[in-house]
């Protein structure tokens, strides 16, 4: 079965939604009939399904959302979640849910309701859920202690599969030393043989390639800037890249072939070839064509010669000068210097001649063409670059290192340690909740300091390592080439004291250059053989080792699996006495559907398991900063939804196999059951790995797969026509290459994922997605700050990619003296197509009440996991000794008894306080009950407005006006007309003068209120501090008296609010 989009996983979605309310509800009255043709979206809007998020955040977050569980349990809403959106630590306990849900009631969650509520009486961890959590608090070592087994088999199984994995990388990263040894050797060994003519001609042809390439592309640029030139001949169209590939090449040759042959130049006759060179750039590329299109004197030939002419002339002189430099260098790495140096040297040369001519053409060459040329010299220049990177690390690096540690023993020593320090700070760093990637936000100097570390140790653990394994090389060859001492080529040894602990290094030293001598004889066949042997293991075990096997996710989902899946199975569970494992503690994610399949129907919320695409390189530039693609596991499908860009189209057009949808079947999928609920729930959770959406950084990426730091999973890539059954990779080197420089993208066979924190934190994304109408999110991860990030960032990728406003204002939740003045803000949805069926509205008012087009309305009730004050005491207590609660590090995943309890009971309390007075429930009867509670809820925590003096005012003013009303028998017919409810009096035909006069004064009051409460702007109208003041607006606005007096007097009222009083008026009217 070929991919799926993402309208064809909806629908199927909803049916499953429909299904198990069927189920739970028989009596709701169905919904209204689909339409013909089916669209899922507006489904969608009439199912108004209640979706609930558990944000990562690890162990924190899950004990704190057990606790959410619980305090829903308790109001009796858990039957009624459609969703149950997860990432990494709520991941965690919602795993656990759908498998208590499944495995102990019979896929009930009615039932499970029961076991869930928070005054239950806790029973023994093997009967009791909950307390089998508390056994397990610990999960990754539940024995704790230097000398547990727990604590050793951590260190053990790490170590395994790093020594497993560097013995691909360290071969690999070997054979680009012995790669770029060989090139140097080759090119002394047999360069001498290349004759200067032979070397000449080939450095001519290189440039006359060079050129080619380069007119062709800028002819066809000219043509577009100006169409009206009408070309005499037409070249061919090429590709973009493979122009800007074919000249990089040809000129890095050129560069090559002078820099490191180092023939005489021969000013004279250089400048010929160059002056023929440029004046064919100037007129295949179409300069010729614009200057005459500009300019049309008689002389104008003479302009198009001189430019060359100078041109060549400079350049000329510049290669001279590279020539004679170079020629200068008398050191016993004199060869090895021209090499490495020396072509980047004339490629400079190259691109000052150009700049000039660039310079010399002017305006009448056309922009797009010096960008075009720009962008060429960006490519060559990266080229190059690395070219020097590349001979410094395998050729000049190792020596530097030596002479440095043996001339300086301390500061040798100060280098290894900086270095060992280096891997070992940028690993805290980046587990430390102190580093978000922006220092220059925080004032504290601690924070900023760790910041700096974790920025740039990865940086120098990066080239250490390089300098080890080349050093390492270095060191190998030596034996095995044999020792042939030229005098000539050997350094004098150093003077100073060498300890004898470093006395190893003094050989390395002293007889390096001697060693990588041309004459060398022994030197080309032990580069040769280790270079064969390195690539006979680098292509032979990646072939056996599984990447995905030897990282340590399996460790890490072992042990998630043991603790949240296993807690649901009760005396079933039959686990090694050795590991406590069982193995049938986890079950396919397929198995979550309300249909009979191994067991009951499961009717408890649809699961929906966040993860990151890894999306580093590819066409998504939209998405740079994002760096990755929302991916999911359900129970029906698994995959993400591919750009729909142009570019990603051309893409999919060009590869055969690959679809332009990127949702695949769950079963079947990676296995034939489909993937398990445990493993989902572990690369949901994987938040130590190398890429890492916008948390991406290359340097650590590269010291990450190093040093095996990854709990994240290569997967088939959905998109595929043709699915892969294979458990991971069958090359595991192409995967490791792909960590170790940062390049995961999203159209490779196998695809990176990790965990969903790496792209949207809280779940709420795949929500919104789905069109949800009532949306909880449970926000527990570390934000010691409350600066919301992951809740900032999951509204922007909302408003971005779907178009749906989120108007959530968490400002009650922020620290004033060190507490929060609530646990929870509520919000709406305003989603892009228009309402179906009854209208959600905003706090009890329509969201366009005058529009035929209404936006369909949905509510978000957001609670995070913070202290107002009012906890319970043994909350307070734990505060007390652990300042950081409720944000401790998500490093920490080693809870105590009394962390889990009070994050647990925190949990509980936030639920508690949030509905306490809330008396709406939703109806098994009737979806109008969700609609009230959310009313309801608004009504009580939308956040209050900031009132001025004036603005307390404004109720006086009214309760002045309601006394004039009841003490003038002369206003008593305006009795009905204003107050709702009041008995209903003789309506005189006309209004009287004085009453007309009164209600002037009661428009005055209206518009005063109107921009005192800034009621001009939608959130503040939308409060429902001031819906009595709409309410009473309305009736006045039909009110016949107040239409007689808006009739005299409206002109003179501000344009603005003539608009809004007219909204209020009843169309009859």
């Amino acid at each position: 079965m070929l991919p799926r989009d993402f309208p064809s996983v909806l629908a199927d979605e909803l049916k499953d939604i429909r299904a198990r309310r069927a189920a739970l509800f028989p009596e709701q009255a169905p919904l209204p009939a689909n339409d013909s043709p089916p669209q899922p979206v507006a489904d969608a809007h009439r199912t108004r399904a209640l979706g609930l998020c558990f944000s990562g955040g690890g162990i924190r977050s899950a004990t704190f959302n057990l606790g959410v569980l619980q305090g829903l349990a308790e109001l009796g809403l858990l039957p009624y979640i459609d969703y149950l959106s997860t990432v990494s630590g709520g991941g965690y306990i919602g795993s656990w849910l759908h498998g208590i849900i499944r495995n102990k009631y019979e896929g009930d969650p009615v039932r499970a309701q029961e076991e869930l509520h928070p005054r239950r009486v806790p029973g023994e961890p093997e009967a009791d859920p909950i307390s089998f959590l508390r056994k397990y608090s610990n999960y990754l070592a539940p024995q704790p202690g230097l000398f547990s087994p727990d604590f050793w088999t951590i260190g053990s199984v790490w170590i395994r599969n790093m020594l497993l994995n560097q013995l691909i990388l360290i071969p690999f990263l070997m054979a680009v030393v012995l790669t770029v040894l060989l090139s140097g050797v080759l090119q002394q060994n047999y360069g001498d043989s290349v004759t200067f003519d032979v070397a000449r001609k080939v450095w001519i042809v290189a440039l006359v390639c060079a050129v080619t390439v380069v007119a062709v592309n800028l002819r066809q640029i000219v043509f577009v800037q100006f169409p009206m030139l009408k070309p005499r001949f037409r070249l061919p169209d090429l590709s973009g890249r493979f122009i800007v590939g074919g000249a990089s090449t040809c000129v890095v040759i050129a560069s090559y072939i002078f820099g490191a042959f180092h023939f005489d130049p021969h000013p004279v006759r250089a400048g010929v070839v160059l002056f023929v060179l440029f004046a064919a750039l100037q007129w295949v590329g179409g300069f010729r064509l614009c200057y005459r299109a500009r300019h049309n004197h008689a002389n104008g030939w003479l302009y198009l010669m001189a430019i060359p002419l100078v041109c060549a002339a400079f350049t000329a002189t510049l290669l001279w000068a590279v020539w004679k430099l170079t020629g200068s260098w008398d050191d016993p790495d004199v060869e090895w210097l021209r090499i490495a140096f020396g072509p980047p040297l004339v490629l400079v040369v190259w691109m000052c001649g150009v700049t000039l001519q660039i310079g010399l053409m002017g305006s009448d060459f056309p922009d797009a063409a010096r960008e075009w040329l720009a962008r060429l010299g960006a490519s060559t220049s990266i080229g190059m670059a690395g070219w020097i990177g590349l001979f410094v690390l395998a050729v000049f690096g190792p020596y530097w290192l030596a002479w440095v540690t043996l001339a300086w023993a301390p500061a040798g020593i100060a280098l290894a340690g900086g270095w060992i320090g280096s891997a070992i700070a940028g690993y805290l760093s980046g587990k430390s909740s102190k580093t978000t990637g922006q220092p220059e936000e925080h004032s504290d100097t601690s924070t900023r300091a760790m910041e700096l570390v974790g920025r740039f140790a990865p940086i120098v653990f990066l080239a250490g390592f390089l300098l080890f394994v080349s050093l390492g090389t270095h060191m190998l060859l030596g034996p095995l080439a044999g020792k042939v001492m030229l005098e000539s080529n050997c350094i004098d040894p150093i003077t100073t004291p060498i300890p004898n602990w470093l006395l190893w290094l003094e050989p390395v030293q002293r007889e390096y250059w001697c060693s990588l001598h041309a004459s060398h004889e022994g030197l080309m066949r032990a580069i040769g053989g280790v270079l064969a042997a390195c690539l006979v293991i680098i292509s032979v075990l990646p072939l056996r080792f599984n990447i995905n096997e030897f990282s340590m996710h399996h460790f890490y989902k072992n042990r998630l699996v043991r603790c949240y899946l296993g807690a649901g199975r009760g005396g079933d569970r039959q686990p090694n006495r050795l590991t406590g494992f069982d193995p049938f503690d986890d079950f396919p994610i397929a198995e979550l559907v309300p249909e009979a399949g191994p067991g009951a129907p499961y009717l408890g919320p649809y699961p929906i398991v966040n993860c990151a695409l890894n999306l580093n390189t590819g066409s998504e530039l939209a998405k740079l900063e994002r760096r990755g693609a929302s991916f999911v596991f359900t129970p029906r499908y698994c995959g993400f939804d591919p750009p729909r860009s142009q570019e990603d189209r051309n893409v999919t057009a060009r590869k055969n196999d690959l679809n332009p949808d990127g949702y695949r079947s769950t079963r079947g999928y990676m296995e034939p059951r489909g993937p398990g609920l445990g493993t989902a729930m572990a690369i949901s959770g994987a938040a130590a790995n190398p890429n890492s959406g916008y948390h991406t950084s290359a340097p650590l990426a590269f010291m990450m797969t190093i040093l095996n730091v990854r709990l994240g999973w290569w997967l088939g890539n959905p998109r595929r026509d043709v699915p892969s059954t294979r458990p991971g990779p069958m090359n595991a080197l192409v995967s490791l290459l792909s960590e170790l420089f940062a390049q995961s993208n999203g159209r490779s066979r196998y695809v990176n994922v990790s965990d969903g924190g790496h792209f949207d934190n809280l779940g709420l994304y795949e929500l919104v997605r789905r069109r949800c109408r009532y949306i909880v999110v449970c926000d527990s991860e570390a934000d010691p700050n409350l600066a919301f990030e992951g809740l900032g960032g999951a509204i922007r990728k909302c408003r971005a990619d779907f178009g749906v406003e989120i108007t959530l204002d968490p400002e009650p939740i922020c620290h004033v003296n060190g507490r929060s003045k609530s646990h929870c803000v509520i919000g709406t949805i305003a989603y892009p197509e228009p309402e179906t069926g009854f209208p959600a509205d905003s706090c009890g008012r329509p969201d366009a009440p005058a529009s035929a087009y209404a936006r369909a309305t949905g509510w978000i009730l957001y609670l995070k996991s913070s202290l107002t004050g009012d906890e319970p005491e043994d909350v307070r207590q734990f505060h007390s000794v652990s300042a950081t609660f409720p944000h401790e590090s998500t490093a920490d995943q080693f809870f105590s008894e009394s962390q889990f309890e009070s994050y647990r009971q925190l949990g509980l309390h936030v639920v508690r306080t949030t509905f306490e007075n809330v008396a709406t429930r939703p109806s098994a009867t009737d979806q109008r009950g969700m609609l009230a509670m959310f009313q309801d809820l608004c009504r009580k925590w939308y956040p209050a407005p900031a009132l001025t003096e004036a603005a307390t005012n404004l109720t006086e003013r009214y309760s002045a006006f309601v006394r004039r009303i009841a003490e003038d028998p002369e206003f008593a017919f305006l009795d009905n007309q204003l107050f709702q409810g009041m008995p209903k009096v003789k309506q005189p035909e006309v209004t009287p003068r004085k009453a007309v006069y009164f209600c002037m004064e009661l428009l005055q009051l209206m518009e005063d209120v109107y921009f005192e409460l800034n009621l001009q702007h939608r959130p503040d109208r939308e409060n429902p501090v001031f819906a009595g003041w709409l309410d009473v607006f309305e009736v006045w606005a039909n009110s016949p008296a107040v239409l007689d007096a808006w009739k005299v007097a409206g002109r003179g009222f501000n344009p603005i609010f003539q608009e809004f009083f007219q909204s209020l008026t009843r169309a009859e009217d």
